[in-house]
């Protein structure tokens, strides 16, 4: 009489079905474990979310900087002619200073 595995309802032998199992299960442990580990670095993740707020932080600045030059650019066009009195009234300050000098 020879000696036959015994089979289960599907296809492959109850043998094969089960090391497919255990494969499974070995990888899906993989993964748990390496997400745990992960999570476990806790000077890792630190140092992840400092390079994102670094980055983000100098993106902030880069458009702050943007936006205050624009708005300087702004005020001086609109306010060119302010700047123009500004600029004789101090000269003539100036000259009369050096004239009352004089005399």
């Amino acid at each position: 009489m020879s000696r036959t595995t015994p089979r289960e309802s599907g296809s492959q032998p109850a043998s094969e079905r089960l090391r497919a199992q255990v494969d499974g299960t070995r990888a899906e442990l993989g993964r748990t474990v390496q997400a745990l580990a992960a999570k476990a670095d806790v000077k890792g993740r630190a140092r992840e979310k400092a390079a994102a707020a670094t980055h983000q932080a100098r993106e902030k600045a880069v458009i702050a900087t943007r936006q205050a030059g624009r708005t300087a650019s702004r005020t001086i066009r609109r306010d060119r002619w302010l700047l123009t009195v500004a600029a004789a009234c101090f000269v003539w300050l100036v000259a009369r200073q050096v004239a009352g000098r004089r005399h």
